[in-house]
């Protein structure tokens, strides 16, 4: 009877043991709402670039791709999956040209920072489309016909001597707690 009970007794408390150890390495994630990732522009590079050329009547005119680099931070203490991303790209802030869409999934894991390289392609004639729909009635005050303005930014985009602004950018993310939605926005070189 007596070893009945010790043998009870030491089930009891190793059973005990076992289960608190079990919650002590539990992760610390299992309360609290899910925080929203942050993302930063970190700076813009010319991947690709040609020359200046603009023909407005043969629909055709040179190109030019951006990199944008972005860091996406996780700040919270379990994976996270960004599912979607996008931003509108404007010159100097004001004249928007291109809006990017990026659908390839990218996990991030707990408390780290990840860095995404989005390319955005802009040719001279589309871009010339785009100016004269969002900035064609700041342009004819300015008394600028939007080739001139192209073709300035052509040639500045090298010494990047006008900022380029990232605008409407919104970022869904997934996790196994929830999802979550950033919202950001930057212009690059920062003054």
């Amino acid at each position: 009877m007596m070893r009945k009970a010790l043998l009870a007794g030491a089930l009891v408390a190793v059973t005990g043991l076992g289960g608190l150890s079990g919650c002590a390495t539990m992760p610390e994630t299992a309360a609290g709402p899910l925080q929203a990732p942050k993302v930063e522009l970190q700076r813009v590079e010319i991947a690709h670039y040609w020359s200046f050329y603009l023909d407005m009547k043969e629909r055709r005119g040179s190109s030019l791709d951006l990199a944008f680099i972005f860091g996406v931070e996780n700040p919270n203490n379990t994976t996270v999956t960004l599912e979607e991303l996008r931003f509108t790209i404007a010159f100097e802030p004001g004249y928007e040209l291109n809006t990017v869409n990026v659908y390839e999934k990218m996990s991030i894991p707990p408390r780290t920072t990840n860095q995404l390289r989005v390319h955005a392609a802009f040719d001279a004639y589309t871009a010339a489309l785009s100016l004269l729909v969002t900035g064609g009635f700041r342009l004819q005050e300015a008394g600028v016909k939007a080739p001139d303005q192209l073709k300035a930014w052509w040639e500045k985009i090298a010494d990047f001597e006008f900022q380029i602004a990232v605008t409407n950018g919104t970022a869904a993310f997934s996790s196994d707690r929830g999802d979550s939605l950033a919202h950001f926005q930057a212009t690059f070189p920062k003054k």
